[in-house]
């Protein structure tokens, strides 16, 4: 349920988001968000990886009995997804049409790569002991890493019932991935010479990222935009990385005020959504890691959009839908680490010119209609605002002719 302030009184209406049009102040909007604690399976931890566009959550947490098994949150409802007959389990990622993947743990201790689709399906190996699946996209493609005969990890592609080596790297190297996009666009690593290379799988077409020092892909959205961490050395540091149309757009995002021991930067990004959002984490100036969000070419401090009595330090933002739901972890008064959700509070802005009533509210909070009526006495009629909205800076924004009536405007499904 979302609040509106109405001049004079507060509604509480849901999916009903109400404005007043009068002579005076500009209106103003922050984003803020609603903040779940997810929980855990009986034990003290827990972490979440993955969201989709239905707010399911993915992750892992401990049990009562101290192992850590995968977990999928949907519906307010932690669910144990179990193992493959071992003691512990973790899930990565999950697509919008609830398939999960990560890895889990045989009865003789082997981890093997897996796909949860009502029940938990072994994915195998190349050959190998060894095997984790890192990301799955909306056609089922998975990506991941398994051991080859020779016991050398290799990034793979499971496509089809079939587990295809990627063969990006001599047969001797370490190549892993870390996330797949719905263009089946794979970016992963390379160990070579010490040094870890990202690269982009793109049509069996290999790229270096190289930037002469280590760098760790972590995402990769549907533009083929790609997000990660660099290792500095003068100091020691890492620095998030933003990597777009065969260039870095930015070796350094920013920080959040804090440094690491050495004085380094002490930065990672994790994600970015198909509007281009970052998310990651980044040292504060009390010296802890605290989750941001990085937009419109700013990295703000999660912890400063939700209720300071949340019951969480917010630590790592994690993953995000096109909701702009968001999952990650934080710290609570115990020192405990829980899995979190953050749920957007939007409310529909308006601000006033000499000529004009301009109306805005976030692109990512898509399917609803702008509505206007003249009377509030019930019941009262509403009809579709007939300006077409226009995109920019992240937003819906409408501009519409300013009058000396009273005019009520909602942002309606």
């Amino acid at each position: 349920m979302r609040n509106t302030r109405i001049p004079g009184r507060i509604s509480r209406r849901p999916a009903l988001f109400l404005a007043l049009i009068f002579l005076g102040l500009p209106w103003a909007r922050a984003q803020t968000y609603q903040l779940t604690d997810l929980g855990t399976l009986g034990g003290n931890f827990s972490q979440a990886l993955s969201i989709n566009d239905s707010g399911q959550v993915v992750g892992n947490a401990n049990t009562s009995g101290g192992d850590e098994h995968a977990f999928l949150y949907s519906g307010g409802v932690m669910k144990d997804l179990g193992t493959l007959g071992g003691t512990n389990s973790l899930a990565l990622a999950i697509n919008d049409s609830g398939q999960i993947v990560g890895s889990a743990s045989l009865a003789n201790g082997d981890l093997h790569a897996f796909l949860y689709s009502n029940t938990m399906i072994d994915l195998g190996t190349l050959g190998g002991t060894d095997s984790a699946a890192s990301d799955i996209n909306n056609s089922g493609q998975i990506a991941g890493d398994a051991d080859t005969t020779n016991e050398v990890t290799h990034a793979f592609l499971f496509s089809g019932g079939t587990m295809t080596d990627l063969n990006i790297s001599a047969a001797t190297n370490f190549s892993t991935t870390e996330a797949i996009n719905d263009n089946g666009e794979i970016i992963g690593r390379v160990l070579s010479s010490d040094l870890s290379y990202a690269l982009l799988d793109s049509n069996s077409v290999v790229s270096v990222l190289a930037y002469g020092g280590n760098i760790v892909p972590y995402s990769i959205n549907d533009s083929g935009q790609i997000v990660g961490l660099l290792e500095t050395s003068l100091p020691p540091g890492k620095e998030a990385f933003l990597y777009s149309d065969g260039a870095f757009v930015s070796t350094n995002l920013g920080t959040l005020g804090g440094v690491n021991s050495d004085g380094g930067t002490n930065t990672t990004a994790f994600y970015i959504s198909n509007n281009g959002e970052i998310l990651g984490d980044s040292a504060a100036t009390n010296g802890g890691s605290h989750a941001f969000l990085y937009t419109n070419g700013k990295m703000v401090d999660l912890n400063s959009l939700i209720p300071t009595n949340s019951g969480l330090v917010l630590s790592f933002a994690l993953g995000m839908n096109a909701a702009g739901q968001i999952c990650g972890q934080g710290t609570n008064s115990l020192g405990q680490t829980h899995a979190f959700l953050l749920t957007p509070l939007y409310s529909l802005a308006i601000a006033l010119s000499d000529t004009n009533v301009i109306l805005t509210w976030p692109a990512n909070w898509s399917g609803l209609i702008l509505q206007t009526t003249t009377n509030l006495t019930p019941p009262a009629t509403w009809t579709t605002d007939p300006t077409e909205p226009v995109v920019a800076n992240g937003e819906y924004i409408v501009t519409n002719s300013r009058s000396d009536k009273e005019e009520f405007f909602r942002l309606s499904q």
